[in-house]
């Protein structure tokens, strides 16, 4: 559940760097993961809303992770209200076919996927 639904693996010893990947669907219109790495918590908490998704996701201190976030096509990510990317603490890498890619250190984030 913590890798799949909540999408926490890490990508390095000692979790200093992760993946997160949450994997939204079927059912599912929210969840609520979490992991006690050595490095201190992890989450992953994400709700769909209307065809609206939010994220919420806290890295530890020491650690930096890369956020596979849901977005088809044209739809707008945003961090704590402004395009992701453009916030302290996050950079945006790149969009795949279904995903917008970003780099976060480490903190707590709010990204929100627009209705398409």
């Amino acid at each position: 559940m913590v890798e799949n639904i909540g999408g926490i693996r890490s990508d390095g010893p000692a979790y200093e760097k992760l993946v997160i990947a949450p994997q939204p669907g079927g059912k599912l219109t929210w969840a609520s993961v979490g992991y006690d790495s050595v490095r201190g918590p992890i989450e992953s908490n994400w709700k769909l809303d209307d065809g609206k998704l939010t994220l919420d996701v806290t890295i530890p201190v020491g650690a930096t992770a890369m956020v596979m976030i849901p977005a088809v096509g044209g739809q707008a990510v945003t961090e704590g209200g402004q395009l992701a990317g453009k916030g302290e603490g996050v950079k945006f890498v790149r969009r795949e076919r279904h995903q917008a890619v970003v780099e976060a250190g480490s903190g707590t984030y709010h990204f929100e996927v627009s209705k398409k």
